[in-house]
């Protein structure tokens, strides 16, 4: 009840704040996720 939101939590192993930015492999990676999440709860 304190959360009636869908919220999803990943975790990239490897990756740092930085590798965020610009590191494809896990950009990539992020993005899918988003991109599922986004689909299916928006």
């Amino acid at each position: 009840k304190m959360a009636p939101n869908p919220v999803d939590l990943m975790v990239i192993d490897g990756a740092g704040h930085y590798e965020m930015y610009d590191e494809p492999e896990y950009v990539d990676a992020a993005v899918e996720r988003l991109t599922n999440f986004y689909v299916n709860n928006l």
